[in-house]
């Protein structure tokens, strides 16, 4: 049974930028109209590509425990576990620190490009 790292930190990146994705959304659906940009209203407010970003969250969740299943079939059993235990306090500490640092318009517009490219790269790696 092969042990890595690398689809291990992959995870944990991941989920970070998806949790911060995840708050990003909504904290924007709940401020008023007057409060958000247009291009926040584009993206999670303003059909279709509203439709298209909510889309794209809701499968990636879906996605992180697929993996977490085929993790646990690639290795051994405990290393998704620990895993999913070290990725949940990783995504509260990371979504927390950035959002009271810088707030979470850059981060959110640097998730756009990370999530994609991890998720791949996550899967290939393992």
């Amino acid at each position: 049974m092969p042990f890595s790292l690398l689809p291990g930190i992959l995870y944990l990146v991941f989920n970070a930028f998806e949790e911060i994705q995840v708050l990003y959304m909504d904290l924007t659906l709940k401020a008023s109209p007057l409060e958000q940009a247009p291009l926040y209203l584009k993206l999670w407010v303003d059909p279709p590509l509203s439709a298209f970003t909510k889309l794209f969250l809701f499968l990636m969740r879906p996605m992180r425990w697929a993996f977490l299943i085929y993790l646990g079939f690639q290795t051994v059993w405990y290393y998704h576990v620990i895993l999913l235990v070290v990725s949940i306090g990783t995504a509260v500490a990371v979504v927390t620190a950035t959002h009271l640092m810088c707030g979470l318009w850059t981060p959110s517009l640097i998730a756009c490009l990370v999530i994609p490219i991890t998720g791949v790269w996550m899967w290939i790696a393992a």
